[in-house]
C-alpha cells in the first residue's frame, strides 16, 4: 500500500473514533421533546455525562470500527464496506448505541446493539445531540436540519448567505445511493443553500484527504531536509543548543508520543517536524 493511500486509511479508521477528552455536550431542543429521548433519558444522560468527563464511549460505537481498512471488494450479499461511515463521512455525524450493558467481543468491548440510536456530531471541544432514530436513519434530513437550526456556527453544515442557488433537493432514497458513491449532496433551508463538510469519491472525509496530505508534505519536506546536510538541519541543531564542531549532522528520522521528529545522533537534539495526530 502507498504512503497516501496508507495515510488516508488511518485518518479514516482513528476519525470513527470518539477521543476521551472532556467536552460540552448540548442536547437539541427536538432530542430532548422527542419520544426517542424519554424512552431512553438514562442511557443518554449517561453518555452525556461520559463525553462530558472525557470518559470513554467506545462501546457503544459501531462494531465495524474494528475494521480499519476492507482490501478486497464486499460481497455481493454486503451493501457496503465496513470501514467506511458515509453518515460520518458526508454530514460529520456518528451515532452511538443505547446500551449500557457489554456484550464481550475482541478485539473491543461492544454494547448491546440497540434498533435505536443517538446520532451526534463531534467536535474537538464539543458534542451535539441531535437525534434519537431508528437505525436505518442514515440520509433522514432531520439530522442534517436539527444541526443547521440549532446550531449553525459550529462548523458541522455551512448555509449561504443569500436564498438564490437550488431548485430541487434529492430524495432520501437517491441521497443514500449517491453517498454510497461517493457523492456529496448540498440541500435546501428556508432557500438557502447548505452544504456539509463533504466526503470524497472515496468514500472518507474531505478531512481525511486533509491530513493525509498534510503529511505527505511534511514527509516530502523531511526529506528534503534530510539531504540538505550543511543547511538547515545544522542551523536547526545549533539553535538548539547542539555543538555539531564541524561535523555534518548525522540524523534519523522518528516517531514519539504521534510526532515526527529528527533526531541528531552526535548531540542529541531533536527537532520536532509534525504532529501525527492533529
Amino acid at each position: 500500500m502507498k504512503t497516501g493511500k496508507l495515510l488516508t486509511v488511518y485518518y479514516n479508521w482513528r476519525g470513527r473514533f470518539i477521543s476521551p477528552v472532556p467536552r460540552r455536550v448540548h442536547l437539541s431542543p427536538e432530542l430532548v421533546a422527542s419520544a426517542g429521548y424519554a424512552e431512553h433519558q438514562v442511557v443518554v444522560d449517561v453518555l452525556a455525562h461520559r463525553i462530558e468527563s472525557g470518559l470513554d464511549v467506545t462501546p457503544q460505537l459501531s462494531r465495524d470500527v474494528s475494521i480499519p481498512h476492507e482490501s478486497v471488494a464486499p460481497r455481493r450479499s454486503r451493501k457496503r464496506r465496513p470501514d467506511l461511515d458515509g453518515l460520518l463521512a458526508e454530514w460529520g455525524i456518528t451515532h452511538l448505541h443505547l446500551s449500557l450493558e457489554i456484550e464481550r467481543r475482541q478485539p473491543y468491548e461492544t454494547a448491546y446493539r440497540t434498533k435505536n440510536l443517538l446520532f451526534l456530531a463531534v467536535q474537538p471541544k464539543d458534542a451535539y445531540f441531535i437525534s434519537v432514530l431508528p437505525h436505518s436513519s442514515w440520509t433522514a434530513p432531520a439530522l442534517r436540519d436539527t444541526v443547521v437550526r440549532n446550531w449553525p456556527a459550529a462548523g458541522i453544515f455551512h448555509a449561504s448567505r443569500t436564498k438564490k442557488g437550488l431548485t430541487q433537493e434529492v430524495d432520501e432514497a437517491s441521497h443514500k445511493e449517491l453517498r454510497d458513491a461517493g457523492v456529496t449532496i448540498l440541500s435546501l433551508d428556508n432557500g438557502r443553500v447548505v452544504a456539509p463538510q463533504g466526503q470524497s469519491l472515496a468514500g472518507t472525509s474531505l478531512g481525511v484527504a486533509d491530513e493525509a496530505n498534510r503529511v505527505l508534505l511534511a514527509i516530502d519536506e523531511l526529506v528534503k531536509a534530510l539531504g540538505d546536510q550543511t543547511g538547515q538541519l545544522s542551523e536547526e541543531v545549533t539553535s538548539r543548543g547542539g555543538k555539531l564542531e564541524g561535523r555534518q549532522p548525522d540524523v534519523h528520522a522518528e516517531v514519539e508520543a504521534g510526532v515526527l521528529q529528527i533526531r541528531e545522533r552526535h548531540t542529541g537534539v531533536v527537532i520536532p517536524w509534525i504532529n501525527l495526530r492533529k
